[in-house]
């Protein structure tokens, strides 16, 4: 069994779990010999509470004549038992094969071959944003409570069904808007396919389309019309118009599409949108950026009816602009998102600035049982790691799901990136070649905490 690494799991073990509250703010690792006496390990706190503590604490220590040596560990122990960061969890039920669980809003992945419960192993602060999305190859699945904000606790009411996909759609009536992707036959250069708007008349009908859902309810005016891509110009020597009012009511990432939830008044002329992204990226290797805005023409609309609409754009071509620039097949960009409407002409009030982080990898993925790693950094497919009988660098290895060990010795490597109860322990390989953490059993005398 693997355990969690949030206070909250080891209280459940006595049957007293605290609900976890989320920490708003920087965290930091406290696994250093001076900050950790009781060696936790892999654990984090929030560093302005840890000092906020010590510093409290410190008047009444030296008056009771505690010692700071003995101060540290009991702060430690109410931040890392009492405070935690927030966990995504749920259950998924059906599951006929393997299924694939990601949070589009950090990129981790889960798979689970069996009915469950699932937890990401990511740390979550209050504001945080997750947006699930649940695949399997031979099976339709619906994902509830799937997306959302975390306030002051834990989400644990995500819930997944899978069923057969059927042979035939029900005729039911509960119509979503989808993408629906058209092939097309390029003659001189590769292109990418056409996409447009298209009502099914249940998200059962949209699956066996292999259209990609963007809410529930018909398309409306967009029904039929292409879903545009983003048009990636240099915004350094490149003239934008002034762009009408919008107000934007949400943003959200899902695959390779962008969208909006906007607003505007009109109603009597037809408006268009244009996503423009910057060709010249930001940041270094290890963090890649781009400004994205979003353009409203409302084309001399003067009607004043409110209206709310979505709106899809394809991030491929960025894909592409990323590929080509730093040739490479895979990346990560950090997408600064604005609307100029958003805001009066002769307003000096800053623009709302939306983040969302887009990650793409168009590299030959490794399945169970294929040689990984390398110089070259052979990649696995979502939800698997590259395992190696021992630890060399840029040693070639195996793809494995995420709790395979090979034997005690390689399991500290291979379990590294697994969460355990914070009690000092070892990752041990057990005969089945999963990870399993062991506590030690050895009891410190100075602190009676066992270790």
């Amino acid at each position: 069994m693997i355990y969690s690494n949030s206070g909250a799991a080891f209280f459940s073990r006595l049957g007293a779990a605290p609900k976890s509250r989320c920490i708003v703010g920087g965290w930091v690792p406290v696994n250093s010999a001076q900050n950790n006496p009781l060696r936790l390990t892999r654990e984090k706190i929030p560093l302005i509470l840890y000092e906020a503590m010590i510093a409290n604490l410190s008047p009444l220590a030296e008056r009771v004549g505690v010692s700071m040596k003995v101060l540290k560990p009991v702060v430690l122990l109410i931040l890392v038992f009492g405070l935690s960061a927030c966990k995504l969890s749920g259950t998924a039920s059906g599951i006929d094969g393997v299924l694939t669980i990601q949070d589009n809003e950090t990129g981790e992945v889960l798979k689970l071959d069996q009915d469950g419960s699932f937890e990401f192993s990511n740390d979550y602060k209050a504001g945080d944003k997750y947006s699930l999305v649940a695949q399997s190859d031979n099976q339709f699945c619906r994902v509830g409570h799937g997306s959302g904000r975390f306030s002051s606790s834990d989400i644990d009411n995500v819930r997944i069904t899978c069923e057969d996909e059927p042979t035939a759609c029900t005729a039911i009536f509960d119509p979503v808007c989808a993408i629906e992707s058209t092939d097309i036959v390029c003659v001189t250069t590769p292109c990418n396919p056409l996409h447009n708007y298209k009502t099914f008349s249940n998200a059962c009908m949209a699956s066996a389309a292999s259209a990609q859902i963007i809410h529930d309810g018909e398309c409306g005016d967009k029904e039929g019309q292409s879903v545009r891509d983003i048009s990636m110009i240099r915004f350094a020597t490149t003239l934008r118009v002034q762009s009408d009012p919008v107000t934007v009511n949400e943003v959200s990432l899902i695959n390779d599409w962008l969208i909006f939830n906007v607003s505007y008044s009109g109603g009597c002329e037809s408006h268009e949108f244009t996503l423009y992204g910057d060709t010249d990226f930001g940041g270094d290797e290890s963090a890649r950026s781009d400004q994205v805005e979003l353009f409203h023409s409302s084309n001399g609309d003067l009607c004043e009816r409110a209206i709310t609409r979505a709106l899809a754009f394809s991030l491929l071509p960025l894909k592409d602009e990323f590929k080509t620039s730093f040739e490479v097949e895979f990346g990560t960009v950090l997408l600064n998102i604005t609307a100029p409407g958003s805001i009066p002409p002769d307003s000096r009030a800053p623009l709302t600035t939306y983040e969302e982080t887009y990650r793409f990898d168009d590299r030959n993925q490794g399945s169970i049982g294929t040689q990984c790693g390398g110089l070259i950094g052979l990649p696995c497919e979502a939800g698997l790691e590259c395992k190696t009988e021992e630890f060399v660098a840029d040693g070639f290895g195996v793809c494995q799901v995420q709790d395979y060990c090979f034997s005690d010795d390689t399991a500290g490597f291979d379990c590294r990136n697994l969460i355990h109860i914070a009690i000092p322990g070892q990752w041990t390989c057990s005969v089945a070649n999963q990870c399993f953490y062991q506590a030690d059993s050895e009891v410190d005398s100075e602190v009676g905490f066992t270790r």
